[in-house]
């Protein structure tokens, strides 16, 4: 049985230093970080969770909509 691997939408600034500090979880998870919503229309419907970096509401509206599998989003602020 093939498992399908966590697919994790990160909405941020890929620049961000900070997001260095995913690296270690991308061998087990995919995980997609933009600030451009086109750039998650691919991984966007097999998405699991939503992780809000940094971003406007315009932004998490439009991903949220592409990805009707999230089960979870987080905000960094939370």
């Amino acid at each position: 049985m093939t498992t399908t691997p966590t697919t994790l939408l990160v909405l941020a600034d890929p620049a961000e230093a900070q997001l260095k500090m995913l690296d270690r979880f991308r061998a087990s998870i995919n995980i997609v970080t933009s600030q451009n919503p086109e750039h998650f229309a691919q991984n966007a419907p097999a998405a699991d969770a939503i992780l809000v970096w940094s971003a406007g509401r315009d932004l998490v509206q439009k991903v949220w909509a592409m990805a009707p599998r999230v089960r979870w989003i987080h905000s960094r602020a939370a």
